[in-house]
Formats: C-alpha cells, structure tokens, sequence
C-alpha cells in the first residue's frame, strides 16, 4: 500500500503516476488500454489515440500494446 502526503512539487506535471510505475510496476487507469481490451475501441483506433503520445512512456506503452497484447 502507498500513501501519499503530499509536499513541495507533489503534483508538479502530475509525475505521480510514472514514478509509481517505475517503482511499482504499477499501471493506474488507462482509459485506452482498458478500451481496447474491452473492444470498444479496435487497433487503429488505439494507434490513433497513441500516436500524439509516443514521445512519453504513456504513448509509448500504448503503441507497444497494439505489437504485444500480452504484456
């Protein structure tokens, strides 16, 4: 379990959520993700959605989905 309390910089660029990543090897609410899981979206829709992303790890994960659904 994580707590969080907060502090200077604690929601600077909302880097939460990538640090917990790091260190957790969490994932936390990918809305695209659990779309194209779920088939509401298809593989192109989701390339679609990554694409403007691929420059962070958010966008980067997406793409590599759409080549490795297993991960």
């Amino acid at each position: 379990m994580i707590f969080v309390t907060g502090g200077a910089g604690f929601m600077d660029n909302s880097s939460w959520p990538p640090i917990l990543d790091d260190c957790q090897e969490l994932k936390i609410a990918f809305p695209e993700e659990i779309a194209y899981r779920r088939g509401y979206i298809d593989a192109a829709q989701l390339g679609q959605l990554a694409m403007p992303l691929k420059k962070n790890a958010y966008g980067r994960y997406l793409l590599q989905l759409l080549s490795d659904p297993d991960i």
